[in-house]
């Protein structure tokens, strides 16, 4: 029993919401990673694409490049220009630098993907592009990391 603002809840009540949220959200996320390119499309329905399809470049620009900037400004509604600048001047330059390196490779990163999409398809472009992720991010950290590892995650790493 799990006392939850003063409601007593048993629980396997609490674990059966817990996992009910679970499926949910995987459902949610399934279904906005499945349509995110429909305005590509010309089966999608007319109030999506409005009659022309979307090239992959227009959906890139719109959320690669316009929703960043509606986020930095909510983010600096909320927080606070004068935050953020005491954050930003507190930071090292090879910690910016390293921001900016690495929002530069994201932007490849997206302009890269909607290229493998456009070129082989949703399925296989996909798949291609996570199966690359998936790699780089196993070995690049264990690569920049090589001295720190032991034996057994060196293994682990490379067999995995």
């Amino acid at each position: 029993r799990t006392s939850l603002r003063g409601v007593v809840v048993e629980a396997s009540s609490l674990r059966a919401m817990s996992a009910a949220a679970g499926v949910v959200a995987a459902i949610a996320s399934g279904l906005a990673n499945g349509s995110w390119n429909v305005p590509t499309k010309s089966q999608a329905p007319r109030c999506l694409h409005a009659g022309e399809v979307w090239k992959w470049e227009n959906i890139w620009f719109l959320f690669n490049a316009m929703l960043p900037f509606i986020n930095t400004a909510f983010v600096v509604a909320v927080v606070g220009a004068e935050t953020l600048g005491t954050i930003y001047g507190n930071a090292e330059s090879s910690e910016l630098w390293a921001i900016c390196a690495s929002s530069l490779l994201w932007g490849f990163g997206g302009v890269g993907f909607g290229q493998a999409v456009k070129r082989c398809g949703i399925a296989l472009g996909t798949s291609i592009c996570m199966a690359v992720i998936i790699a780089l991010g196993t070995a690049l950290p264990a690569i920049v990391e090589a001295e720190n590892l032991t034996t057994a995650q060196a293994v682990g790493t490379s067999v995995g």
